[in-house]
């Protein structure tokens, strides 16, 4: 206590840092409200080829897919929510198919 009252600092610097999250992610912020279900389908598709490829780059497989949608300013559902937040536990895999397929019926079966 005394040290760090007069800004001694007495920290190892060698020790390495680890990371604590695992997780690759992707987020879009859209230009203007998506209401067909192709058009929102594209995007979720490309997110998760996005996601895909990164997974697959660092030798890493997802075992746990989340998707949140979040609605325009100012729209508020008949819940009174702004969107939506899911998660699903798949089977281990860096497939770009699998990975959009299982955010596919996240959507389908939230929104």
């Amino acid at each position: 206590l005394y040290a760090h009252s007069w800004g001694i600092d007495r920290s190892f610097l060698g020790q390495k840092y680890k990371v604590k999250s695992k997780s690759i992610g992707n987020s879009q912020v859209l230009n203007r409200d998506y209401t067909r279900r192709k058009e929102i389908e594209i995007v979720i598709k490309e997110m998760a080829d996005q996601v895909a490829t990164r997974l697959r780059r660092s030798g890493a497989k997802a075992e746990v897919v989340s998707l949140w949608i979040g609605f325009s300013m100012g729209y508020v559902d008949q819940s009174g929510s702004r969107g939506f937040h899911q998660q699903m536990k798949v089977p281990a895999t860096n497939s770009s198919k699998q990975i959009a397929n299982y955010l596919l019926q996240i959507f389908d079966r939230h929104y």
